[in-house]
């Protein structure tokens, strides 16, 4: 499930390796405590998701880590229709 949601380059996971910017999904920052005692931390859990070359290539490349904007307009709607 979570190879098939990084696959997604627009809400999941992208890389532009002549940039070197890693962009992951906003939730991955938002739960970011989750992933601090691990190796490598969010970077490292990512990469083990990821197929070997594109976790190879981060391995050896230092990236800048973003993350992609969430649109909450979903859930104003949702809380607007549960009224």
């Amino acid at each position: 499930m979570l190879r098939r949601f990084f696959r997604n380059r627009t809400k999941g996971f992208r890389l532009d390796r002549e940039s070197r910017a890693l962009t992951l999904s906003w939730i991955m920052k938002k739960d970011g405590h989750l992933f601090s005692q691990m190796v490598d931390g969010v970077l490292g859990f990512v990469k083990r998701r990821l197929d070997d070359e594109t976790s190879r290539w981060l391995s050896q490349n230092q990236v800048i880590v973003r993350y992609f904007r969430h649109d909450w307009t979903f859930n104003d709607i949702a809380q607007a229709d549960s009224r």
